[in-house]
């Protein structure tokens, strides 16, 4: 019938009495079916993956299955020795606790069982793939030394560092380079899965660095122009040469000039167009021999002026002597290029520009008074140390007109005969 097990039942030779024994084995195996069956479903009742004996792989029984089959069973040993066939064969869900073997001995656990659960194994800790995204670090302009979280992370190379791939989150980015500061040496990152993060640093030289720098570069600009004891006393000089007087006028006005210094006091001899003129400059002002007619003599009392104030021995004396305190524009510089300064101190502060041997080019007084933001160039050195001298100079006047002088000179040495040559008429330049 539908629904119904029919159980058939076949008479031997012998009877029913041959087939006693298979009834004994028949029943003991429906009655361990059973138990297996409840022994199971306990087991399985505790909400783990666990089902089966023919369970998949990975499922693992939980110490709360056993603990149920122990309370159904008690401390019958077929289901303990089943017990431990599974728990070796399946493994725990968790590794038990010394409090957990204390529920298991108190729940009537058999010391077999308790060594299966002891040596039974876990399953590995479920692996989590990380989310990671890429940070990326610039320096500029000079590279740096980059810190992620405190922990060193390597230096940068041409401006960048190479990607870094890290959990996302929060982290805590600085940078750094000696004798260099910059507005923002730690900033924070928000790292994202699979983007890239960027983290900019701009540098700028220290301004101690800055100044040792300059303090350097001052010292061996004096050493070119034979040091400190050169402004302490000058040498006499004799030079010809040709000066001209910028007006703003399309044209300047050209004079042949001859000029013997000394410490005391300056002498200049002028020509132009059959109009000679000699004149000495003290502390006290001019005086002339023959005092030149109309507008030559405020022009050439002020062309001579800017020529004084345009002297090495002026534009540096004070601050060379002065301990003055130079400060460079940059730390570095490249073969010839032109360095930059600003002094401090004494006549200061002044605007220096040197050339690629460390000579003055161009000075600059940014101080008030007489000569302030007057511009002076130099050009056109010969000799060495102490003998080093600028055979062309140009001193600019403030403002959008062309005003000042410029002197060219052809012969420039120490006069060592006095004023000899004063006697001997004005000489031309070779």
């Amino acid at each position: 019938m539908s629904g119904t097990r029919t159980l058939t039942y076949r008479r031997s030779a012998k009877g029913f009495g041959a087939n006693k024994k298979r009834w004994k084995e028949g029943g003991l195996l429906f009655r361990l079916t059973g138990r297996l069956s409840i022994l199971l479903c306990c087991l399985a009742s505790s909400g783990a993956a666990y089902q089966s004996a023919a369970a998949s792989p990975g499922s693992h029984i939980t110490l709360e299955g056993i603990l149920r089959v122990l309370h159904h069973f008690g401390k019958e040993a077929i289901p303990q020795e089943m017990v431990i066939k599974e728990v070796e064969m399946h493994g725990l869900a968790l590794r038990p606790t010394s409090a957990d073997l204390a529920k298991l001995v108190t729940a009537g656990a058999s010391p077999r069982l308790l060594e299966a659960i002891r040596n039974a194994r876990t399953p590995a800790p479920a692996v989590v793939k990380k989310k990671e995204g890429l940070l990326l670090v610039t320096c500029e302009p000079v590279d740096c030394e980059v810190r992620i979280n405190g922990k060193p992370s390597g230096s940068t190379r041409a401006g960048a560092l190479s990607p870094i791939a890290l959990d996302e989150g929060t982290v805590s980015v600085a940078a750094m380079r000696e004798d260099y500061t910059t507005a923002r040496a730690e900033q924070t990152a928000v790292i994202r899965a699979d983007a890239e993060t960027t983290v900019a640093f701009r540098f700028q030289p220290s301004r101690p660095a800055l100044e040792r720098t300059g303090n350097a570069l001052f010292e061996r600009m004096l050493a070119a122009l034979g040091g400190r004891d050169r402004f302490r006393s000058a040498a006499p000089i004799h030079a010809l040469g040709a000066l001209q007087i910028h007006n703003g006028d399309a044209f300047p006005v050209l004079w042949k000039l001859e000029v013997w210094r000394s410490e005391e006091q300056t002498k200049y001899r002028v020509e132009r167009s059959g109009k000679k003129y000699e004149v000495i400059r003290t502390a006290a002002g001019y005086k002339w021999k023959k005092k030149p007619k109309g507008q030559d003599t405020p022009a050439l009392e002020e062309a001579l002026r800017l020529l004084e104030a345009g002297q090495l021995s002026k534009t540096l004396g004070r601050v060379a002597l002065g301990g003055a305190t130079a400060q460079s524009s940059k730390l570095q510089y490249a073969d010839g290029e032109e360095v930059t300064l600003r002094v401090s101190g004494g006549a200061g502060p002044l605007a220096l520009k040197l050339d690629s041997a460390l000579r003055p080019k161009e000075i600059q007084q940014e101080s008030t008074g007489l000569n302030a933001a007057l511009r002076f160039l130099y050009a056109g050195y010969e000799g060495e140390g102490a003998q080093c001298r600028p055979r062309r100079l140009q001193v600019i006047e403030p403002g959008a007109d062309a005003k000042g002088i410029e002197v060219r000179f052809d012969q420039l040495e120490e006069d060592t005969s006095g004023n000899a040559r004063r006697g001997r008429g004005f000489r031309r330049s070779r």
